[in-house]
């Protein structure tokens, strides 16, 4: 019975999706690989986006993180008072308040302080399932007593709406994560109909990379994101942009390119994807409110001596995007891309008044910060 519920609520929630078929691909994903969710007393059992049948009390009332994003998503549901322990970058990052005072326990990709887990004794650790060294987490996590669960909600199509389902059911949250899940699919049948009918010749090509560290000088990161694995392919189809990276990397996640290469392919724009964490020299992120160093940064790539004779820089299409927008909040991001994409068909629509809506309405807190840089259709140099 409980199958059949969830199929008539998503039904209800995401069946303007059908009719774009850049997200079709998400409401077919969540039919075929629904998660199983039984409630038994005071447990339940559901499985995991690693495919595991994870079994806790319910409500879950106590968990730790090893991830933001994990803890963005746990907050957006309405049930961040269940978080005990946070990844190390959580505190500084400025739109946790409630978290800021949690003590921290490491990250589950450079390491998750083990002994303080065993000491808070939380109902279960929640971490991301596609990382290669994630059984070793598992095991460790198990030999110590504790539960864990697997979710993905960076990973933007299936994986995303199976991470939302699963939460909103262990905090027993499932009306948020219904009405989350509507939100976001008005959102994306909104940039579906706006980019309707757009023909192959007119789309919009791009480099995509990823700066890791601190972004200065001239120097284009040449870590590019493109392969199939990629979460960020996903919002460039949403988007309707193509990535120059995907024919040479077509089934990795990332891998190194030359920038000869990349001026020899001469993209439409060049978007670098800044991994803020709440680092003073962040160029984007909640506390980057002063746009003199992205611009620096532009300004600088946009002189640099391989890559000014790209279309990119020659019509000023070099921009900066906060990594959480390609991921945590790839329905925000898609809206970014597009608008710099193709500003006339995304005329009046303003994707920060998008993105302030979700802070806002969703995370609870205010809206600030930098996150795409530069806005060309607010006058940002």
């Amino acid at each position: 019975m409980m199958a059949v519920v969830t199929r008539r609520t998503l039904l209800k929630t995401l069946g303007c999706f059908v009719a774009a078929a850049s997200v079709g691909s998400i409401l077919s994903y969540w039919h075929l690989h629904q998660p199983t969710a039984e409630k038994t007393g005071s447990t339940i059992t559901v499985v995991d986006t690693a495919g595991r049948e994870v079994t806790l009390p319910y409500p879950v009332k106590s968990c730790v993180v090893g991830d933001d994003s994990i803890a963005e998503l746990i907050q957006v549901l309405g049930a961040e008072d269940t978080i005990i322990g946070v990844e190390d970058s959580i505190p500084k990052r400025g739109y946790f308040p409630k978290l800021e005072d949690k003590p921290p326990i490491g990250n589950q990709w450079r390491g998750l302080n083990y002994e303080l887990i065993a000491e808070l004794n939380p109902d279960v650790v929640i971490v991301y399932g596609n990382l290669k060294h994630v059984e070793q987490i598992l095991g460790k996590l198990e030999e110590i007593g504790i539960k864990t669960l697997c979710v993905d909600p960076s990973v933007v199509d299936g994986p995303r709406t199976k991470s939302i389902e699963i939460l909103g059911k262990i905090f027993g949250r499932e009306e948020f994560a219904e009405k989350f899940m509507a939100w976001r699919g008005k959102l994306l049948t909104q940039l579906g109909e706006r980019l309707a009918g757009l023909k192959e010749e007119e789309k919009v090509n791009a480099y995509l990379a990823m700066g890791m560290g601190k972004l200065s000088g001239d120097k284009l990161p040449t870590k590019a994101y493109g392969g199939k694995h990629a979460h960020i392919v996903t919002i460039e189809e949403w988007a309707k942009i193509e990535n120059i990276v995907s024919k040479v990397l077509p089934e990795s996640h990332s891998g190194k390119v030359d920038l000869e290469w990349i001026a020899e392919e001469n993209p439409d724009m060049l978007i670098i994807g800044v991994w803020s964490s709440g680092r003073e020299w962040d160029l984007t992120g909640y506390y980057v409110t002063d746009p003199s160093a992205p611009a620096k940064y532009i300004n600088s790539l946009m002189a640099n001596e391989v890559l000014k004779q790209t279309k990119a820089v020659k019509n000023g299409r070099v921009f900066l995007i906060d990594h959480l927008l390609t991921g945590t909040r790839p329905e925000v991001g898609a809206f970014y891309l597009a608008k710099a994409a193709y500003p006339s068909r995304m005329e009046g629509i303003d994707p920060e008044e998008i993105h302030r809506e979700y802070f806002e309405s969703w995370l609870r807190v205010k809206y600030q910060g930098i996150w795409f840089y530069p806005q060309r259709w607010k006058g940002d140099a």
